[in-house]
C-alpha cells in the first residue's frame, strides 16, 4: 500500500504515546518544543535508544512538537487528490481537491469517469496512489 508522510503536532502525552509505539524510529531522536520558555530556549524529548523520553525541565502544558509520521494511504485518509477524468465528451480533464478517495469518487459526476489519482511528493512529482478502481501497491 501506499504511504505518506505528514507532519503532525502533538502534545507530550501524544508524543510519548506515539513514540512507545515507533521505538525504533524514535532512537536517539531528539524533539523540540514549538514553544520557548522565557529565556529564549526551547523545552526538548529525547528518546533514548531503548525507548524511554528525557525530559528537559520547564516543560508546560502548553508546548506542542511537530512530528513526521508515516502511515498508510487508505480511501479514507484525507489528501490533497489530483484526479484525472474523462469527462463527458470524451476530453481528459484534470482538476484538485483536498478530500478522501472516496468523497472524490462520489462527487464524480455521472458523465464523467474517474481514470487516475495522483499526490504530490516532496519534489512537487506527482505520484500515483489510485488506478483502476483501487490503490495501487
Amino acid at each position: 500500500m501506499p504511504t505518506i508522510k505528514r507532519k503532525v503536532e502533538m502534545n507530550l502525552i501524544e508524543l510519548i504515546d506515539w513514540a512507545s509505539k515507533n521505538v525504533d524510529k524514535v532512537k536517539s531522536e531528539i524533539f523540540l518544543s514549538n514553544a520557548r520558555d522565557v529565556f529564549g530556549n526551547y523545552a526538548t524529548v529525547q528518546f533514548s535508544v531503548d525507548g524511554y523520553a528525557v525530559i528537559t525541565e520547564g516543560i508546560t502544558h502548553d508546548d506542542t512538537f511537530t512530528v513526521e509520521i508515516e502511515e498508510e494511504i487508505t480511501e479514507d485518509t484525507e489528501l490533497d487528490l489530483i484526479e484525472r477524468f474523462i469527462g463527458g465528451t470524451g476530453s481528459v480533464c484534470y482538476t484538485s481537491h483536498t478530500m478522501t478517495i472516496k468523497e472524490c469518487l462520489k462527487r464524480t459526476p455521472e458523465a464523467c469517469k474517474t481514470t487516475h489519482l495522483y499526490i504530490e511528493n516532496d519534489e512537487r512529482e506527482l505520484v500515483l496512489i489510485w488506478h483502476e478502481g483501487k490503490l495501487v501497491e
